[in-house]
């Protein structure tokens, strides 16, 4: 509920957040000299980026690898399943 009070600076509409989640082996690193930034690379991520672009705004998405892991968690809303690359 207080995500619906966020607002768009430019347009004021509210902010709507998706989050993609998926479980395994990444590698990280620091890139750039001039101001360097943290990034994460692989596999794992390219699917969690997958997960929330497909994902419906306000909800967590996750992988079956990743519920596999955390089914024991509360409120799990099934999606009929998207098939990702």
């Amino acid at each position: 509920e207080t995500a619906k009070q966020v607002k768009m600076p430019d347009t004021k509409e509210t902010v709507r957040v998706r989050v993609g989640m998926h479980t395994g082996d990444v590698v990280s690193g620091l890139i750039g000299s001039k101001l360097p930034k943290f990034s994460i690379f692989g596999d794992t991520m390219n699917t969690a980026s997958r997960m929330e672009s497909t994902g419906l705004p306000g909800r967590i998405h996750v992988s079956e690898t990743t519920h596999n892991l955390l089914q024991h968690a509360e409120h799990w809303e099934a999606t009929g399943g998207v098939e990702v690359k």
